[in-house]
């Protein structure tokens, strides 16, 4: 991913973290999440979130851990170390299991040796396409594990954030469906403007509708 790739998705992790802090503090904001949402299919939002946000001279709503990374952000509870990989085998888990750890993106930081370890192996992931450009056969995307959470709840960690690569004879549309994406995983913290980015990317082979 280059580096206008990784700031288009650190604005997104902002935008989203900006719109969690209104929708739990507008005073008249609706009872209940809606049960679903459009697709994304306006090619020019990317460049209205950069416009709306590129006065700022750091441009964020700065999310803040309140664990460590010995606890799973998912549960709260002590999180449980992934298992040593197995050569050629292929892991399955959704993103909240891969990033079962606490981690503050301003802070930063380094992550768990079992993390460190997955690096380079074959994973299939389950979670939701959100596009980081067009969204008509998208060969660029980021791995969330909810779409509506994105929008009406707690916007994802960025240890919940996977940012995806296809080749462009495999582009896909976007869907608003959960789907498996299968592909080689990169663990690498990447820092830009003293904000993490990026802690996760995957080169995809595949992206399938989940079950």
């Amino acid at each position: 991913m280059n580096k206008t790739q990784h700031r288009i998705l650190s604005l997104i992790l902002a935008i989203l973290a900006a719109a969690a802090v209104l929708w739990y503090t507008w005073p008249q904001r609706p009872t209940h999440a809606p049960d679903s949402i459009s697709p994304i299919g306006d090619p020019n939002a990317i460049a209205r979130v950069k416009a709306a946000l590129g006065n700022s001279s750091n441009g964020t709503t700065q999310p803040v851990s309140t664990g460590t990374k010995s606890s799973d952000p998912s549960t709260g509870a002590q999180r449980i170390p992934h298992p040593a990989p197995i050569p050629n085998q292929t892991l399955q888990m959704t993103i909240k299991e891969l990033g079962n750890f606490d981690y503050d993106p301003v802070q930063g930081g380094d992550i768990p040796p079992d993390i460190k370890a997955l690096n380079g192996c074959p994973i299939r992931l389950k979670g939701y396409m959100w596009p980081l450009g067009q969204a008509d056969q998208l060969t660029d995307f980021i791995l969330v594990p909810s779409l509506t959470s994105c929008c009406f709840g707690q916007p994802p960690g960025v240890q919940h954030v996977v940012t995806t690569r296809l080749p462009a004879k495999k582009a896909v549309p976007f869907v608003v469906d959960q789907v498996w994406v299968e592909g080689t995983l990169h663990v690498k913290i990447i820092r830009e403007e003293e904000y993490t980015s990026s802690i996760f990317e995957m080169d995809a082979t595949s992206v399938k509708l989940a079950d």
